[in-house]
């Protein structure tokens, strides 16, 4: 499979001159300017997302549509733009109980940025059901979330994200 995954910035002290997946494992090894080799691999969550995603894939190429090819996570939209990278939304794990518009590598709108508050499930719920009508002017698109039961799904789907229970986490 040729495509990313999943993405998140590594700090080395060393400058990288090279690296191999070690695709039965997930492990990457990594070759510096200096001759040393560092191992990195995914969390157990970020694995079960990997293979999750190459099961997506090859049931994919076999003729199988996406819908019918996995089990989805109410996340599954969230996560491609919440990453946590750069000035992207931030992660959703332990989202709740943080500072509305807390995360200080994050762009918000001036709307979610003047908000304040801390984010807990209530105020999670009326965001996700009308972003624009929380906080005017929010970057973040309306997701269609309307019925109890979608945003209580998200919302579960956060806290077994936090928990350590749910994909990505």
């Amino acid at each position: 499979m040729k495509r990313v995954i999943f993405d998140e910035p590594i700090q080395f002290i060393e400058r990288i001159r090279d690296g191999l997946n070690h695709e039965p494992s997930g492990s990457l090894y990594l070759w510096t300017d200096q001759g040393n080799i560092y191992r990195a691999w995914p969390t157990a969550e970020a694995w079960k997302l990997v293979n999750r995603s190459k099961s997506a894939y090859q049931k994919n190429v076999m003729g199988v549509g996406l819908d019918d090819a996995e089990e989805k996570s109410p996340l599954d939209g969230c996560m491609e733009c919440h990453t946590g990278v750069g000035t992207a939304p931030p992660r959703l794990k332990g989202i709740l109980g943080k500072a509305i518009a807390g995360n200080k590598s994050s762009a918000y709108s001036p709307g979610l940025a003047g908000k304040g508050g801390i984010w807990n499930k209530t105020l999670l719920k009326k965001f996700l059901k009308n972003p624009e009508a929380f906080a005017p002017g929010s970057s973040m698109p309306d997701q269609g979330l309307k019925s109890d039961d979608q945003l209580n799904g998200v919302i579960n789907a956060i806290v077994e994200l936090s928990e350590g229970r749910g994909p990505g986490g």
